[in-house]
């Protein structure tokens, strides 16, 4: 069955050659969209808004071939003018006996070119990647599916790329100095009518979010997704801008390897795929370790197919714990011991991400659950994923009020979120690690900036036209029409008014006096450390200290200084 896959892809793959060989523009094969009649040929930025000497070659079968009018001989070179988003030039030969007439235009985004059949089912296929820079890959094989976990339709899918070599067997590449991987995702931002969401929030997500506090086991973990934005031609015919980009699966966040011989369980990866009151933590359903699903939430690693029965436990036991606090109202429990189940640093990042973005569907659902390594350390880190539905962008009309920049925090269901405003002392790390972020990454200029460069770039290239002219009418946007220029100007106002608003309205920064000091800085030096704990015992042996000085020793406000607050220093110092 495997070499029958194997001779399908090859001819798939000599097609595809035959396909591309037309037209070689500086000894690159130019990809072609047979729905426009356009060649899309790959240069660098530096190559726009200027004049570009290239050597054409093409089909020796085809003769008078011209551009622009101007009759260009095999091998010779044509200078094209003033390449601008957009300017196509016109080509015109002769062939079989037949005058054949199309355009070619230049973009400096990749281009991917990927032939075959794209179902819940993978099938092989072949993928050629064009670089602005460093030429082509050469055709590779990759079984080839469309990646939804959340099973949701679409009509601009998204794309899953193993890459396999001529034996079916992995075979790893690298794009875009990223990752060496035989896996790749391309993601097309269906619902988003920016595009970009997704791509940009994950880069803010990796450049704002603690690290995972395995790290130090695993210091090569990245706890997101970094990508490439590209061209897609699927089957011939022009697909769209797609981020090229990693998975978030266990090679990305580095956890330890299932023991295969012993059948031990170390790391562990799941998904929420939808809502539940599972996935929300509100009342977790039972588990069946014989099921890739529990309720709502996808098991990723260990890969079912490979490892069966799976292990719910890990993760049952996190969503147990804050079930249980919140069932008994205990919250010294919940504050005392949720870095043993969670990755506190971590969670309070996330709730400050979903809060600034407005991420509606990234509060109970599209969040990846992983563990490095359940054998010695259970606590559980959170990844954001499919971030199309934020900064005010809505599923259906009927629900595009909730979206409003002003909107409060009435939003978020996940117990282990929800407390990160309703415990003062989860809600006192959030406020100073927002503060915090508010002075670069959060600052207000700088998140627009963002958003803006990752769609002017679309802009400069001629992509964002391609992509309107290819998506606009269609069912995943409600059927209106794609203008990336005019959706971003309404990002920026939404970007605006969201963040004055949390600074009013959710996280409120408190002024003046002691309440700006760190938690757990009783000697108020700018940092929490052993120090904080030797202040703490010399206030209970009887030392004479400033009243600020008490007061910020009573850092679990309980109105005295106890050994209890040399606990809650002790906590912070963990987390």
């Amino acid at each position: 069955m495997k070499s029958q896959r194997i001779l399908i892809a090859l001819i798939v793959a000599l097609t595809c050659i035959n396909a591309w060989a037309g037209l070689v523009i500086n000894g690159q094969q130019v990809p072609y969209d047979s729905a426009n009649n356009l060649w899309l040929c790959v240069v660098s930025a530096n190559d726009f808004s200027g004049n570009l000497q290239a050597t054409i070659n093409y089909d020796e079968s085809w003769s008078g071939f011209s551009i622009d009018g101007t009759q260009v001989d095999n091998g010779n070179t044509f200078t094209f003018a003033s390449i601008a988003a957009g300017k196509t030039y016109a080509v015109s030969y002769n062939a079989g006996g037949n005058t054949i007439t199309g355009n070619i235009t230049f973009t400096y985004l990749p281009v991917v070119e990927v032939t075959g059949q794209v179902g819940e089912t993978a099938q092989m296929g072949t993928v050629l990647v064009t670089l602005p820079s460093n030429g082509q890959t050469g055709t590779l094989q990759a079984q080839i599916a469309e990646y939804n976990i959340a099973k949701e339709t679409l009509n601009k899918q998204n794309i899953h790329l193993h890459f396999v070599d001529s034996n079916g067997e992995d075979e790893t590449h690298t794009f875009f100095g990223l990752r060496n991987s035989c896996n790749w995702l391309l993601e097309g931002g269906a619902m988003d009518a920016m595009r970009v969401r997704n791509k940009v929030g994950e880069e803010l997500w990796l450049d704002m979010a603690s690290d995972p506090c395995y790290i130090t086991e695993a210091p090569t973990a990245i706890n997101g997704s970094r990508g490439q934005m590209v061209e897609v031609i699927l089957n011939g015919e022009y697909y769209g801008i797609y981020n090229m980009c990693e998975p978030i699966d266990r090679q990305q966040l580095q956890l330890k390897e299932y023991d295969s011989q012993e059948g031990i369980f170390h790391g562990q990866e799941w998904y929420t795929s939808t809502w539940t009151r599972t996935a929300s933590m509100s009342s977790p359903a039972t588990y069946d370790n014989n099921r890739n699903t529990w309720d709502g939430i996808v098991s990723i690693y260990p890969t079912y197919s490979e490892v069966h029965p799976t292990d719910w436990s890990t993760l049952s036991e996190g969503i147990s714990f804050v079930k249980q606090c919140d069932a008994t109202d205990d919250l010294d429990a919940l504050w005392n011991n949720t870095s043993t189940y969670f990755d506190v640093p971590v969670v309070v990042d996330y709730y400050i991400f979903i809060t600034s973005l407005l991420a509606l569907d990234n509060e109970t659902r599209n969040i990846f659950y992983a563990c490095y390594d359940k054998q010695g350390d259970k606590r559980i880190t959170l990844v954001p994923w499919d971030l199309d539905v934020t900064l005010g962008q809505f599923l259906t009309a009927a629900n595009a009020s909730q979206y409003s920049p002003e909107r409060p925090n009435n939003w978020i269901s996940n117990l282990l979120l929800l407390y990160m405003k309703l415990d003062s002392r989860f809600s006192d790390l959030v406020s100073k690690r927002y503060y915090e972020l508010r002075e670069n990454v959060l600052d207000t200029d700088r998140l627009i900036d963002r958003y803006r460069t990752a769609v002017d770039e679309l802009e400069g290239c001629g992509a964002a036209q391609r992509e309107e002219n290819r998506w606009s009418g269609n069912s995943d946007i409600l059927g209106k029409q794609l203008d990336l220029s005019a959706a971003m100007d309404q990002v920026e106002q939404w970007i605006t008014t969201r963040m004055a608003y949390i600074d009013q309205n959710i996280i409120i920064k408190s002024e003046g006096g002691d309440d700006d000091t760190i938690k757990g800085d009783v000697n108020n030096d700018g940092a929490v450390t052993l120090a904080d704990i030797n202040s703490i015992i010399n206030i209970l042996v009887g030392a004479q200290v400033d009243e600020a000085t008490e007061k910020r020793a009573d850092v679990n406000n309980d109105s005295v200084v106890t050994l209890a607050d040399i606990n809650e220093v002790i906590n912070i110092l963990l987390q």
